[in-house]
This record gives C-alpha cells, sequence and structure tokens, in this order.
C-alpha cells in the first residue's frame, strides 16, 4: 500500500477490511463445524456407552421383568418400559428397548435420530 501525505485510500481501507471480515468469517465457520463434529462424536460415544449398559443388563439378567428392573437402574430411570422412548436423565438421550428372543436397544438423540442401536441375541451374537 502507497503512504501519501494524506494517509491510506479509501479503496485501500475498503479492500484491507474486506479481508479482515472474510479471513474471520471463514475462521468462524471452521471453529463452529469443528464444535459441532466434536460434540455429535461425543454424544455417540455415550449413546454407545449406554446401550453396552443395556447389553450387559441383558447377559446378566434371566428373564424380562428383571432386565427392566436392571436396564432402568443403569440408566438411571425409575422405569424403563418396552418400545417406549424414555427420556435418560441428565441427557438428551432417550431409550427405546424391546426385550424378545433378543435385546433391541436404540439411543436416540433430541430430534429422535438414532445415535446408537444393538440388536443381541442370548446365545452371545449381535447385530
Amino acid at each position: 500500500m502507497k503512504k501519501t501525505s494524506r494517509g491510506f485510500t479509501l479503496l485501500e481501507t475498503v479492500i484491507a477490511l474486506s479481508i479482515i471480515v472474510i479471513v474471520s468469517a471463514a475462521t468462524l465457520t471452521l471453529v463452529l463445524s469443528s464444535h459441532a463434529a466434536t460434540r455429535r462424536a461425543t454424544e455417540r460415544q455415550a449413546a454407545a456407552g449406554y446401550t453396552a449398559d443395556l447389553v450387559t443388563c441383558y447377559r446378566a439378567t434371566s428373564d424380562e421383568a428383571e432386565f427392566f428392573e436392571a436396564a432402568a437402574f443403569a440408566l438411571g430411570l425409575s422405569e424403563l418400559r418396552e418400545d417406549t422412548p424414555t427420556t435418560v436423565p441428565g441427557t438428551a438421550f432417550s431409550a427405546r428397548v424391546i426385550y424378545d428372543t433378543a435385546l433391541s436397544a436404540e439411543i436416540l438423540d433430541s430430534e429422535g435420530e438414532v445415535l446408537s442401536r444393538v440388536t443381541f441375541y442370548r446365545g452371545g451374537g449381535s447385530g
């Protein structure tokens, strides 16, 4: 930039400010998208932990009533009902469990999107 006795021209000032705004906007966009991706990964990891807890309860119990009691305790719930999304305290998650010849469990986010899903068969296999 050429400095004269009068200072910088209006055009030079506008160009410099435009560059600053563009770089700042790009940086802010990158930070926000990185934060959203990290938050989502953290939610999925926590949801996977909840489904692992449900499989552990399924493996450790021998009947449906015992499973639902143990699963409710593991998730910090007063009650867990079959095939009814139930909000997990202290989180934005809800758990939906189906107890049949296999355990089918899902952890959903606040919009109803599945974060973690497991189907576990009594013989030890999962899908």
